[in-house]
């Protein structure tokens, strides 16, 4: 889509902006352009001449996805000898989300507090939320276990969250139900890549690590009041490492997998539970959610070079006549 907006700065300048968005290789500019300049009959000056031109790409992954163009109009005074223009091209890095940057989480490893880098592989491009409390979350501790509450996962930090699912008896009859609320709320954010550096690169895939898991779950076995393989905890591990310089060692992430903890859920027909008018009655089905970061760092290793070996070479007179 293509739009044109038109303000004037001054009483003889005026800035035209022309907005372009590109859906392919391919841009073609709109055909509306500012009028063509003419001259004042009267004054002799030529009105609305070209004194600047501006464009703004905004760039993402090596692929431009917006350009717009500011188009400053002038007045030509008869009597000038010279008339200066300037012509500029301004790049900018536009975002999965918008046209907006963000920062990283380190350079080149992480800073210890900073997010997670975390996001989707398509087509050899790790495309990224805006955002960066939206990379790699998990749920927040909820008394609903609601899933839309989310925590971040910040570089370092343990982190463990949970709720309390309650079902009642008819619930048990529904167990996919059961099984897809309690999967919904331990699921971590949409990412299937986590970045080795604060700062790795979108375009380049060896930057970053795939994660793993979770297991393929089992085929569920539900029965009177039990619903099987029910996804009570998932774990987020995330092995890191000290490497570099011994003066100076940078935080990088080596490898990342989640792991889930099943169980059969039972209703247990204690007391009055399963009798007449206890319909409502509900048991509680605890949920976890945990972070843990492994340091994986091997000691560091100190060493000292041999001394090179020195090739003396001299006349043969050298020591002449001490010889």
């Amino acid at each position: 889509t293509t739009t044109i907006t038109t303000t004037t700065t001054t009483t003889t300048t005026t800035t035209t902006r022309t907005t372009t968005t590109t859906t392919s290789a391919a841009t073609t500019l709109p055909a509306t352009c500012p009028a063509v300049p003419a001259v004042d009959p009267i004054s002799g000056a030529c009105l609305g001449a070209v004194r600047a031109v501006v464009y703004t790409i905004f760039f993402k992954n090596a692929l431009v996805v917006n350009v717009t163009v500011d188009v400053v109009l002038d007045d030509i005074p008869a009597a000038a000898s010279v008339w200066a223009q300037s012509f500029s091209a301004v790049f900018l890095q536009a975002t999965t989300r918008g046209l907006n940057t963000y920062p990283r989480s380190g350079n080149p490893g992480y800073i210890l507090g900073k997010p997670v880098l975390a996001g989707l592989l398509v087509n050899s491009i790790v495309e990224l939320a805006t955002d960066p409390a939206d990379w790699l979350t998990i749920p927040a501790a909820s008394a609903t276990c609601d899933a839309s509450s989310r925590t971040t996962v910040t570089f370092g930090d343990n982190t463990a969250s949970g709720c309390v699912l309650r079902l009642a008896q008819a619930n048990f009859s529904a167990c996919d139900t059961v099984r897809a609320t309690a999967a919904a709320y331990l699921a971590l954010g949409p990412a299937d890549s986590i970045g080795k550096y604060g700062n790795s690169s979108q375009s380049s895939p060896s930057d970053w690590v795939p994660l793993i898991g979770p297991d393929t779950a089992p085929t569920p076995t539900d029965g009177p009041n039990t619903c099987g393989s029910v996804v009570v905890a998932a774990e987020l591990q995330l092995l890191i490492a000290r490497v570099g310089p011994l003066g100076n060692p940078q935080w990088i992430l080596t490898g990342a997998r989640v792991v889930h903890t099943r169980r059969d859920v039972q209703f247990v027909c204690a007391g009055g539970y399963c009798e007449a008018g206890a319909e409502s009655w509900t048991q509680p089905v605890p949920l976890s959610s945990t972070v843990r970061f492994i340091d994986v760092t091997k000691p560091p290793e100190q060493f000292t070079q041999s001394p090179p070996d020195i090739v003396r070479k001299v006349p043969s007179d050298f020591f002449y006549p001490f010889q």
